[in-house]
């Protein structure tokens, strides 16, 4: 009997195969869509079926299959996954059109970044379902002309606000229920909604999740992609000519906040290209347009907010939530304060001066004054600071010269603004949420002054870390970022870099920190203990050679016995481990630069049957001699 699953390939294993199984006994996603269809009181469409059917299997292989191995240490390719769906469908040959296919691929690739292919056959007949009594939920006579993506943040929120403040006719909202925690707060918007705007709006909630496990990949980018095609459904299904996705436009835009952001880890939800795919895709299968739009792509986080304050609805804000770790949610703390929605979340509110809407105490950490327990929030809220108050001052020219590809690609999702329109209002857009950013330091260091002065403030809060009063860059990072593509704050913070420090030859600094070895090679960044331990016990052979003149050719190599035997009761697996760790951090590091992995293996050299030795072209440095990047 034909069923769907799903085949990842990868070049170090054996493919794997998935079952897909949606609904049923031994599902293993669950998709329900009586809402949808009580609501309406009539069944969805076999093709709308297969369409939700298809989504779901994606957003089921996004979830499934991790990215970049265990502890994600590989970036670049390896975070780009090669997924192949066979998909038992009711209208094969719909799916197999070479035209739909390749809308469908072509949309799903961009979302996620992965490498997918599609191959459909026949589902088997099944039991015609009983017609449904003519009993409805909805009012009767109850028309919309639009269908909004309701997930309960602040962007949808201001979006179904201004949709029936500001027009006349009645809209659905759809919500995606995924997240037991949400769904209070959803319904509590929903009755906001209900109480002002009576009989104007339908709200529909629709469960689609993993069934029998919890998620192994928490990225979720195809998240965006499910929730359109649910959004679909229900516009086709009701008539409606138009899909709204409300969601500020440098979100939107998702520029890398550092280097190290490659293009697989930054997501594409609303992205205009996004959208366009989308839309194309869904054009295909069914002549019955329904138009995809964003509202507020030319908008900040900030402006968003203000919005609703001058819809009259301020203090419902505290019952929007922004935050992606709703799992660690509680009755009275209801964002994490790490990550970077709630980072955008915080500066909006306080930049729009509505921060008696949204306490400080409803954060797990205070966003600017609160410590920071762990590297990856001390270098999110450092990096994401960087980038907004950069932005605040940079010039066009500069400005170009970092974000040319990022702006082509929010070009492409364009066919009524020119080139030059899209770099004006890109440019426009960005440095407003800059210096709206750059407006919320400013006085929050006014604010603080005394603490600061005193040293009384964390310091690993994002305050003392953005103003050098906290913790160094080395230290914030503990090896992750990019040293030598960061600014340091001062006077000139908020100009862009526009040249980096040149790579080759390798400029390496060997010393020790926090009682281990540690490496930072020059534009790249730092490997410390483990990873750095090999490296220090190759640098006196390389010194011996470079004393003895001896050719870079003719450089001696270490065999990993010799390297285990200077480390009492270290094995040579130990020592091949610590040489893979240093290699894939450099790696790492040079692809977020270069968006590439590098032609052979950095720093460390190996040669079969002889062992190891540094690359012989380094030059080794002090780490005061370290550069910083020149400025644009």
């Amino acid at each position: 009997m034909p069923e769907s699953f799903l085949i990842v390939s990868s070049e170090s294993a054996a493919p794997k195969r998935y079952a897909i199984r949606i609904n049923g006994s031994d599902a293993t996603f669950r998709l329900k869509t009586d809402p949808i269809e009580t609501s309406f009181v009539r069944s969805l469409s076999s093709d709308l079926v297969d369409l939700l059917e298809i989504a779901s299997s994606v957003f089921f292989a996004d979830t499934t299959v991790r990215r970049g191995g265990e502890g994600r240490q590989k970036l670049g390719a390896a975070w780009r996954r090669q997924l192949a769906f066979q998909l038992a469908v009711r209208h094969p040959e719909l799916w197999s059109t070479p035209e739909v296919t390749a809308a469908l691929t072509d949309a799903v690739e961009f979302l996620t970044g992965d490498r997918v292919t599609f191959e459909f056959v026949a589902k088997p007949i099944e039991p015609v379902a009983e017609p449904y009594l003519p009993l409805q939920n909805a009012p009767e006579g109850f028309q919309a002309k639009e269908v909004i993506l309701f997930s309960g943040g602040l962007d949808s929120f201001a979006g179904a606000l201004e949709a029936l403040k500001d027009r006349t006719d009645n809209v659905i909202l759809v919500t995606h229920r995924s997240a037991p925690k949400a769904i209070n707060r959803q319904v509590t918007l929903s009755g906001y909604l209900r109480k002002e705007f009576k009989n104007r709006f339908l709200h529909l909630h629709v469960r689609a999740t993993r069934a029998k496990s919890v998620a192994r990949e928490t990225t979720q980018r195809s998240r965006s992609f499910l929730f359109a095609c649910l959004g679909y459904a229900v516009a086709r299904i009701a008539g409606a000519d138009r899909l709204s996705f409300y969601e500020n436009g440098v979100v939107s835009h998702n520029l890398p906040i550092d280097a190290q952001v490659i293009e697989t880890m930054a997501s594409r939800t609303t992205h205009p290209l996004a959208l366009r795919k989308l839309q194309t895709f869904l054009d295909v299968i069914n002549e019955q347009r329904v138009a995809i739009r964003n509202d507020f792509e030319w908008l900040t986080k900030a402006e968003v907010v203000t919005k609703i304050h001058n819809l009259g609805a301020a203090p419902v804000i505290a019952h929007t939530v922004s935050c992606t770790s709703l799992r660690n949610e509680t009755s009275e703390i209801h964002h994490c304060g790490a990550c970077s929605q709630c980072l955008d979340r915080r500066f909006a509110i306080l930049a729009a001066g509505l921060e008696d809407y949204d306490r400080a105490s409803d954060y797990k950490i205070d966003v600017l004054a609160g410590a920071r327990d762990t590297v990856r929030s001390r270098t999110m809220a450092l990096d994401w600071t960087r980038h907004a108050c950069q932005l605040a001052g940079a010039d066009l020219s500069s400005f170009l010269g970092r974000f040319a590809s990022d702006i082509v690609r929010v070009a492409q999702g364009y066919d009524t603004l020119t080139d030059a329109q899209i770099v004006e209002k890109v440019f426009d857009l960005q440095r407003r949420h800059g210096r709206a950013v750059l407006a919320v330091i400013e006085r929050a260091t006014e604010r603080f002054a005394a603490q600061l002065v005193r040293h009384d403030l964390p310091t690993s809060s994002l305050l003392a870390l953005y103003l050098g009063v906290g913790l160094t860059v080395p230290e914030v990072a503990d090896g992750l970022v990019l040293d030598g593509l960061r600014e340091k704050p001062g006077k000139d913070a908020g100009v862009l870099q526009s040249e980096r420090t040149p790579l080759f030859p390798l400029r390496v600094a060997f010393f020790d920190n926090q009682g281990g070895h540690a490496i930072e090679v020059e534009g790249l960044g730092c490997v410390r203990h483990g990873g750095a331990a090999v490296a220090h016990d190759l640098k006196p052979q390389y010194e011996d050679d470079l004393a003895a003149g001896l050719a870079p050719e003719n450089h001696n190599f270490v065999s990993p016995y010799a390297l285990a035997e200077m480390r009492r009761y270290v094995s040579v697996n130990t020592v091949t481990q610590s040489i893979k760790r240093c290699r894939d951090r450099l790696a790492e590091f040079y692809i977020a630069i270069e968006l590439r992995p590098p032609d052979h293996p950095l720093l460390i050299e190996q040669r079969r049957h002889k062992g190891y030795r540094l690359d012989p072209s380094i030059r080794v440095i002090r780490r005061d001699q370290v550069r910083t990047p020149a400025k644009g």
